[in-house]
């Protein structure tokens, strides 16, 4: 391990600014508010632990950064932004799927560390001079840490951290069918394909035009599908680091089988 510095705490949020995000989407999607109740109780419990192991905290921290691409989420379809919203509900999938194999493997915390790291020196060592020069600390550092970067680029390669693919980690953590529907969609709506302008006119002609009005299908598609990606993070997380909030884990499950729009689909064999 190259990275030297520890989280010292988790500093959880408390929830605050999420239910209100939640409780302005109830405008757009109504009964918004009430499905996400049990939702919010596992997400409070989970997030109230102080953990003195570096793991725990690690992933906390992640269900942190989670709870903010949700939010922002939830505010893009405050403001009937659909597509926008559903293509930062792919950036959710990945850290959700991502956060619960970090849960799963305790043994990958220095690389989900130092790969951090890697990217921070990747950033400064592309920097123009001129800019950085602006910072002398900043051009100290880089100097001080040229062969720590070397060794982490050494040691990471092209790869990151959990050197695995998307889908990989998708089927690992039970969201392979997700994968090929919903993430399929939203990453070609985050990369900017085609897919959102091309429409059917026969069998074998397709056509390209724009239609907001098809768009916003994605307003309420993007709030269903994050809101099902945080509540398996939560219960995955809740189970992987043993925190013991089954009451509330429960309760959610419960909630989640009398609506099915909440649910991961099963996959087709």
């Amino acid at each position: 391990m190259w990275a030297t510095s520890r989280l010292s705490s988790t500093d959880g949020m408390d929830g605050r600014d999420l239910q209100s995000a939640i409780n302005e989407v109830n405008a757009v999607i109504p009964g918004y508010t009430h499905d996400c109740e049990s939702l919010m109780r596992l997400v409070t419990a989970v997030l109230s632990h102080w953990l003195t192991s570096d793991h725990k905290r690690a992933v906390l921290a992640q269900c942190n950064v989670a709870i903010e691409h949700y939010r922002g989420i939830l505010v893009l379809v405050r403001q009937k932004l659909g597509l926008p919203a559903e293509g930062l509900a792919r950036n959710l999938f990945e850290l959700a799927i991502t956060t619960i194999y970090l849960a799963k493997h305790e043994e990958l915390l220095d690389d989900f560390t130092d790969y951090g790291t890697k990217i921070h020196y990747d950033v400064l060592s592309a920097t123009l001079p001129k800019l950085l020069a602006q910072n002398k600390s900043l051009v100290y550092e880089l100097q001080l840490r040229k062969r720590e970067h070397q060794q982490l680029d050494v040691h990471f390669g092209a790869k990151s951290w959990h050197r695995r693919r998307i889908r990989e980690i998708a089927e690992e953590t039970g969201f392979a069918p997700l994968y090929k529907t919903f993430y399929k969609a939203a990453s070609s709506i985050a990369h900017g394909d085609s897919f959102i302008l091309i429409r059917r006119r026969h069998l074998r002609l397709w056509t390209l035009e724009i239609n907001p009005e098809q768009w916003d299908a994605y307003i309420e598609v993007a709030a269903r599908f994050s809101y099902l990606m945080m509540a398996n993070l939560f219960e995955q997380v809740n189970v992987s680091l043993q925190l013991g909030h089954d009451q509330e884990m429960i309760a959610l499950q419960a909630y989640i089988k009398t609506h099915p729009e909440y649910e991961i689909p099963v996959e087709l064999q």
